[in-house]
């Protein structure tokens, strides 16, 4: 019996250690819209108002996403899925809309100072809806300086809408449909054998 006991015991142990192992990898996948009230899901901006930032100026932190610093150390890739639905408030005359993903470490007042890691624009025509996305991979192979900086734990990151071009008195509305990001980590790198 205690034969049995002590076979069942190192089999659950093994298993545990396998799912543990350096060749692991373990995704989180956050769904930003969750985090957002519905007057921030939606709204109207025009080239007065210039732009909209998610989160907001400050960006969104590692502490702010729940991850913590000893996880990033094994930390091999990020995606963000982003989708918006733009409409055109313009009478006459195109509109054009971008939108840009940006990543910098904590020591910039915002993310927005640094240059985008992917952008997207479209362009408008009175009265039409179009969605504007991107997805966005940041790995060893795709924007490596990027990670490095993710992996540092010490970063901001956020995503800007912004008013290109149209009419002076007109506007557009969004509706933001995805804001999606995922996060791979080998929690084996933190194992100490």
């Amino acid at each position: 019996m205690i034969f049995r006991r002590s076979l069942v015991l190192t089999a659950v142990t093994l298993l545990l250690l396998a799912g543990c192992s350096r060749h692991t990898l373990l995704t989180v996948e956050a769904d930003v819209l969750s985090f957002l009230s519905d007057e921030e899901r939606a709204g109207e901006f025009s080239l007065a108002a210039d732009e909209y930032l998610l989160p907001d100026e400050e960006g969104l932190t590692a502490e702010q996403l729940g991850v913590p610093a000893q996880m990033l150390e094994g930390l091999e890739g990020l995606t963000l899925d982003f989708s918006a639905a733009i409409t055109s408030n313009a009478a006459t005359g195109s509109e054009e809309v971008a939108a840009s993903f940006h990543i910098s470490d904590s020591s910039d007042a915002s993310p927005f100072d640094s240059p985008a890691i992917a952008s997207t624009s479209v362009s408008l025509e009175p009265g039409e809806t179009e969605q504007l996305t991107f997805a966005v991979e940041v790995s060893d192979s795709v924007n490596p300086d990027a990670l490095a900086t993710l992996k540092s734990g010490d970063f901001r990151l956020g995503v800007r809408l912004e008013y290109v071009a149209g009419p002076s008195a007109s506007g557009v509305d969004y509706r933001l449909d995805d804001v999606t990001i995922s996060i791979t980590v080998r929690p084996g790198n933190l194992l100490p054998f």
